[in-house]
């Protein structure tokens, strides 16, 4: 068990409980999410009542996620959402950084096929 601290900081997928789009949306990354790195919380939550501001939780037309640091929303969100995973569609996804520690891929092949490409040392 975490301490709530801790819980605090995980990253979070904040979206709309009612909205049948969004829900398909979040079913399909709890599908993608093998290592069960993100979490899940409606808008219209209590999680979401206690940890976001006010005009997240009014604007329900949105999916807002908290990385652990920050509060994205819309695409942005989408975007960051994805990059936190390994795999989508069964297809891998990667992150690429010239930084050490910042890179994110299962997959040892797609990731020498990008470093090639983009010309990114090992």
């Amino acid at each position: 068990i975490m301490p709530a601290a801790a819980v605090a900081l995980q990253p979070v997928v904040y979206f709309d409980g009612v909205c049948g789009l969004c829900n398909g949306f979040v079913d399909r990354l709890m599908r993608w999410d093998k290592r069960r790195v993100l979490h899940y919380a409606t808008l219209q939550g209590t999680t979401a009542l206690e940890r976001l501001p006010k005009t997240h939780t009014d604007e329900l037309s949105s999916i807002v996620y908290f990385d652990g640091a920050q509060l994205l929303t819309r695409s942005t969100a989408a975007l960051h959402i994805v990059m936190k995973l390994t795999h989508a569609n069964r297809q891998p996804v990667a992150k690429l950084s010239d930084s050490p520690g910042k890179l994110l891929c299962d997959d040892e092949t797609f990731l020498a096929y990008l470093r090639q490409v983009f010309q990114v040392n090992s």
